[in-house]
């Protein structure tokens, strides 16, 4: 008797599967195989003719992007010092707001206080 070659029990006879011819699996897998193949080249080329403008539009940017961080990182003392400026100034104007802010809140709530 023959025994399953997964799980090693016997086989009987009306489990018992038909042997295939070898020759015949391979044919039928290369069938199967060519037209998948032929498709999924097809496949392929059309995306790559369809993105090929944006794959050209990267290469472009590319350098473009690379000599304006080049550009950016190049750091001077004054630049530095400008922003630091900038950024100080931008403090001082918040602060500045916030102090009127408050200052409007307390001679509101002082009328308040003064009416009781």
């Amino acid at each position: 008797m023959k025994t399953c070659p997964h799980c090693h029990q016997e086989l009987t006879p009306e489990i018992e599967e038909p042997e295939q011819n070898a020759e015949e699996l391979p044919t039928s897998t290369a069938l199967v195989e060519e037209p998948v193949e032929r498709a999924t080249k097809e496949v392929i080329k059309a995306v790559l003719e369809r993105i090929q403008p944006l794959l050209d539009k990267l290469k472009e940017a590319h350098p473009a992007q690379q000599n304006t961080t080049a550009e950016q990182s190049l750091f001077s003392p004054e630049q530095h010092q400008l922003q630091m400026e900038q950024i100080q100034q931008a403090a001082k104007d918040r602060m500045q707001k916030q102090e009127q802010h408050l200052a409007a809140k307390m001679q509101k709530l002082q009328a308040r206080f003064s009416r009781l």
